[in-house]
């Protein structure tokens, strides 16, 4: 069955119904509901502006409620205002602080390129940036991959391996002295080669 936009299904004592539904806050941080509700509700538009991007040689790929899109600078921009318009209508507001954006040929100079010129905006003390977009200069982590430059991509991939050592670490601590059969189980199975 399908719900429509702006609608939910909610269980109430006398089964299912459909009700209105906005959100302006989100779900909570782990809630397991918020990025099935977010993929639901965002599916039609990320298809649409996915088809729109690859007439460019690009796209938009999505990852329960993280979105990458790739592309041409300015086709990349304007679908991003296209996509936080539908979505607005949607009742879900981009959040432009959480945004980041890397550009191979440019880095921290994309704000300068001509074709930006239409997604500037200046901030009372004179600073430009891309409608509050962050501009990376030498790469990002995308799904949890470093993407950009080698020295980006070492220190990213390197960080991420002391992170993983640490939670081993932990791990170890927390099961050596309760249950040495999980904390065998662990290391035999899944850490030994």
């Amino acid at each position: 069955s399908y719900v429509p936009k702006g609608w939910c299904i909610v269980q109430g004592e006398a089964g299912p119904s459909l009700a209105p539904f906005r959100s302006e806050e989100g779900t909570a941080q782990g809630d397991v509901a918020g990025p099935a509700a977010y993929c639901a509700g965002t599916t039609d538009t990320v298809n649409a502006i996915d088809r729109l991007l690859v007439e460019h040689g690009g796209g938009l790929r999505g990852g329960m409620d993280d979105g990458c899109l790739f592309g041409p600078k300015a086709e990349v921009f304007a679908a991003l205002l296209q996509y936080q318009q539908t979505c607005r209508g949607d009742g879900e507001e981009l959040r432009p602080d959480k945004c980041e954006v890397y550009c191979p040929e440019l880095g921290a100079r994309l704000v300068d390129a001509p074709e930006m010129a239409p997604f500037i905006t200046v901030g009372p003390d004179g600073s430009r940036s891309l409608r509050g977009v962050k501009v990376q200069p030498s790469g990002l982590v995308v799904y949890g991959v470093p993407i950009g430059e080698a020295d980006f991509i070492r220190s990213s991939v390197s960080a991420l391996v002391d992170e993983a050592v640490a939670d081993l670490e932990e791990t170890g601590r927390r099961l050596v002295d309760v249950d040495h059969q999980a904390l065998f189980t662990l290391i035999k199975f899944c850490l030994n080669p």
